[in-house]
């Protein structure tokens, strides 16, 4: 009868209101176990009850917050209190599991030896070696499958062929900030990534994957070329094995990233610490930092700083991510360490010190792709479905990661020539 009356209301709670995703999960499970405690209440199997248990107690969750809410203990049901209330209500069921375990083995299994069971159920099993020996040939035929077959050199590069099997395409806005200038130079491009070690060597030629030649890194300290490198490769697949193609327009950025140095506090004639605060942006984030005018990083707050770790390197790589709920603002501090002679009377707001670029990531949602990187997954997709309808196709069977619109803020200094620095 609960079961029923169970599924009646979550049938009728669906058709008149637009669930979450939390919401189906937790109904769905429910509707799970009121079905298969239906099921066994019907088929006479006594242990049905540790099924009613796990469905009556987190049946509770709902009407305990409605409790919370008339009671105004709660305003809004947040995903703390959801959490808290559900892990209050299978509290009973974790009392219930614990006593039937300790039931089974401290009673039925000591009274079940001694005095016999009406059904006496006998588990006959094989020799131990038997299944050794299947679990052998079973491994030995696999690794077979490996080494002979196409399974287990899914990149395998061909002279006949030689194509990219995996790139990286990112849809990118920078803006480039110069030092004590609000100001900024701002730039729309698709920065293309190859994952292959040959490098952008064997990219199809189209105007969406070719560029008139390598980023022009020369007078930026910024190990990354103030790219929007995902991860830490740049060893692995340098700045000049990639493309930055610039673009018409700008890309939809929902919720623009803004970096503010709070503060800039001199510690001592050789330490300095900046507070930073970042506003924006979405749940993944990358900081390239690189201090400058013979400064080294001595400590930061996102965790213990060692510098045998990291070894010794011009640039960091920091990345930043959070669950569900993105934070308004993100806040940090850096303390930089001169070596050698001290900071003298030269005004700490006046020469540059860290050299500083934010990106944020859209990895997933509906904000995940742009009109960009839409034409060029569909070109993607449709040619190398049809490889053999114009020569040169063949080329474009790779396996593009898009998805990622990128908001590239950097902050640097002017300098002479068209390369900039970024600084604070």
């Amino acid at each position: 009868m609960s079961t029923k009356c169970y599924m009646l209301t979550v049938l009728r709670y669906y058709m008149l209101t637009r669930p979450n995703q939390e919401m189906v999960h937790f109904d769905s499970v429910l509707l799970l176990f009121s079905i298969l405690l239906a099921l066994a209440t019907f088929a006479g199997i006594a242990a049905a009850s540790f099924l009613l248990y796990n469905s009556f107690f987190l049946l509770c969750r709902d009407p305990l917050l409605w409790l919370l809410g008339k009671m105004r203990f709660i305003t809004r049901i947040t995903p703390q209190w959801l959490l808290f209330t559900q892990l209050f209500c299978t509290v009973p069921v974790m009392i219930f599991d614990a006593y039937s375990a300790m039931l089974l083995f401290d009673f039925v299994v000591p009274l079940t030896g001694r005095m016999g069971v009406a059904n006496n159920l006998v588990y006959i099993s094989r020799r131990m070696d038997y299944p050794v020996k299947c679990g052998l040939v079973l491994y030995s035929l696999f690794f077979i499958v490996l080494f002979c077959t196409s399974l287990g050199w899914p990149y395998k590069y061909s002279e006949e062929s030689p194509r990219v099997r995996r790139i990286v395409a990112l849809d990118t806005k920078r803006s480039i900030y110069s030092f004590q200038n609000n100001i900024p130079v701002q730039e729309h491009a698709l920065f293309v990534q190859t994952l292959d070690y040959r490098g952008i060597t064997d990219l199809p030629e189209h105007t969406f994957l070719t560029g008139n030649s390598e980023p022009n890194c020369s007078n930026i300290k910024d190990e990354y070329c103030r790219l929007p490198y995902y991860t830490a490769v740049h060893r692995l697949f340098p700045p000049r094995q990639s493309r930055w193609i610039p673009l018409p327009g700008q890309p939809l950025i929902v919720s623009p990233i803004n970096v503010s140095n709070v503060e800039k506090q001199l510690l001592s004639k050789s330490e300095l610490r900046l507070n930073f605060t970042i506003s924006g942006g979405a749940d993944k984030m990358s900081l390239h930092m690189t201090p400058l005018d013979d400064l080294e990083i001595d400590s930061w707050s996102f965790t213990d700083f060692h510098p045998a770790t990291f070894n010794k390197r011009n640039t960091y790589f920091v990345f930043l991510t959070c669950g569900t709920e993105i934070p308004q603002e993100r806040h940090f501090w850096i303390i930089l360490k001169k070596r050698g002679t001290a900071y003298g009377s030269l005004s700490i707001n006046e020469i540059p010190v860290l050299e500083l670029s934010v990106a944020t990531h859209y990895t997933h949602g509906p904000h995940q792709y742009s009109d960009t990187l839409i034409q060029l997954r569909s070109l993607i997709e449709s040619r190398r479905k049809t490889p053999h309808l114009a020569v040169g196709w063949w080329k474009w069977a790779m396996t593009a990661t898009t998805g990622i619109i990128v908001d590239l803020k950097v902050w640097d200094e002017k300098n002479e020539g068209e390369n900039k620095h970024i600084y604070y």
